[in-house]
């Protein structure tokens, strides 16, 4: 994973939100449970999960974009939602990213993400 530094890096993330061509891959914020399990939350609804659930939310969350053959991952201030750094994944860390995502949002089935986001046949 690479850091990128000398950038803003909120506005890096608003034209991520503006850019039709930049694909949302992910957006989660991770927590823990009372027995100290780790699960993740869509950053979007965390709070209310978060709550209903009984764990303990982190201070971060993280968003992940592909655009122009690049996959970004964003570290975002919850739950104010700024982003506070930007880092470029290697080729692996996509294929690994892609594997959890399959696993959690798509229920294991890769032609499915393929259909949706076809750059994806790529790594999977």
């Amino acid at each position: 994973m690479k850091h990128l530094q000398d950038i803003h890096t909120d506005r890096f993330y608003r034209n991520f939100i503006d850019d039709l061509e930049a694909d949302l891959i992910d957006k989660r914020i991770e927590a823990k449970t009372a027995e100290g399990e780790i699960i993740y939350y869509d950053f979007d609804d965390a709070e209310y999960e978060s709550e209903d659930e009984g764990t303990c939310l982190s201070e971060f969350g993280e968003a992940f974009y592909h655009k122009d053959g690049k996959v970004y991952q964003l570290i975002l201030d919850f739950p104010d939602g700024e982003c506070t750094a930007v880092n470029l994944l290697s080729e692996n860390e996509i294929k690994e990213l892609l594997l959890e995502v399959v696993a959690q949002n798509f229920r294991g089935r890769k032609e499915s993400i393929i259909e949706e986001k076809p750059w994806t046949e790529k790594y999977l």
